[in-house]
């Protein structure tokens, strides 16, 4: 028995000392951040057949340069360039990375790679698409899993006019493309120049919704935070435990108001005791009364019921000791009344 008094004694000293901490706190790990979320872009260039590059272009090439421009798109911008040798831009668009001896092959190439923590897009090629209308592509998008689409036309007449639009596939939020101010349409360009600015307006065009995206989700309320569950000691606790007694005086006062109410009723019957009853007055009969009560015996019980209140009740009063447990039981009979109770 003492052993286990001091087991517990131990263990609630070994409680009492530990620091009170959130429960769900972890352990202290250096957590990486996590990249953004990507999104993934359908591309497809209206009428492409339009265009006649040449075969050796490859099928498709104004929807492969799109989406080359796609998977080039960084945000923040601030990528590596692949290719080692620079090139001399053309004069109407700085920054586009259209160089003025500009070749197939690096068009079509990759030439910038995102950082694993920029935000970034996934292409999807809708190559070979019988769509003509926008609703149709935007079918097509769907049905491959994007969550936009990059839809883009132009004509190629020496020079070479293009635009399109940036539509989300959810909400239908739709943003027109272009090149940047200063772009010259009429200025003639070669076949990979072409390419060339396909891919520079893809690029552009999703760096803009990917800045789009980015202020949405910052302009979203922060979730609240879980409140921390502190837990405490076992002897801080307190316990607290209610009981509901009876006052000992208060049963005293019931005791004595059925002692008078008992007194009263042993008195009623003393005094109706031998009356006669059942009457009926027949003139020249000496005895109209064909009864006589007999209460004497119920009136010998009550008043020694409302004795034993009395005294009883006069006791508790009188002594008004504390608080306890206490019940009390009168029952009237036809020989008496029988007093019962704990006290």
């Amino acid at each position: 028995m003492l052993s286990g008094r001091l087991a517990v004694v131990a263990a609630g000293a070994v409680l009492g000392a530990a620091p009170m901490r959130p429960a769900f706190a972890a352990e202290n790990t250096a957590a990486a951040p996590a990249p953004p979320p990507r999104i993934r872009v359908a591309v497809a260039f209206e009428q492409e057949p339009q265009l006649a590059f040449p075969p050796e272009f490859g099928p498709h090439a104004a929807t492969r340069a799109l989406a080359q421009g796609v998977r080039e798109a960084c945000l923040p911008v601030g990528a590596v360039t692949t290719t080692a040798a620079p090139c001399a831009e053309i004069g109407d668009a700085p920054g586009s990375r259209v160089c003025v001896d500009e070749t197939a092959a690096r068009a079509l190439g990759r030439e910038i790679e995102c950082a694993p923590t920029d935000a970034s897009a996934e292409a999807i090629e809708l190559a070979g698409s019988a769509c003509e209308t926008t609703d149709c592509f935007q079918g097509e998008a769907r049905r491959a899993g994007a969550s936009h689409l990059l839809l883009v036309a132009g004509t190629w007449r020496d020079g070479f006019t293009v635009a399109g639009t940036m539509t989300s596939v959810v909400g239908a939020a739709t943003t027109p493309v272009a090149p940047r101010p200063g772009y010259n349409p009429q200025r003639p360009r070669t076949g990979p120049q072409v390419l060339a600015i396909l891919k520079w307006v893809a690029r552009d065009a999703i760096v803009g919704e990917l800045g789009r995206e980015r202020e949405a989700r910052l302009a979203r309320p922060a979730a609240t935070p879980p409140v921390p569950i502190v837990t405490a000691p076992i002897e801080s606790v307190p316990a607290v435990v209610a009981s509901e007694r009876v006052s000992h005086k208060a049963v005293g006062w019931t005791l004595i108001a059925t002692g008078v109410a008992a007194g009263a009723a042993s008195g009623w019957f003393f005094a109706a005791d031998k009356a006669d009853t059942d009457c009926a007055p027949i003139s020249g009969d000496p005895e109209p009364c064909s009864k006589v009560r007999r209460t004497l015996v119920p009136a010998i019980g009550l008043g020694v019921g409302a004795a034993a209140a009395l005294l009883g009740g006069l006791v508790l009063v009188l002594r008004n000791g504390g608080s306890g447990d206490a019940t009390v039981a009168v029952s009237a009979r036809p020989d008496g009344v029988s007093l019962g109770g704990t006290f």
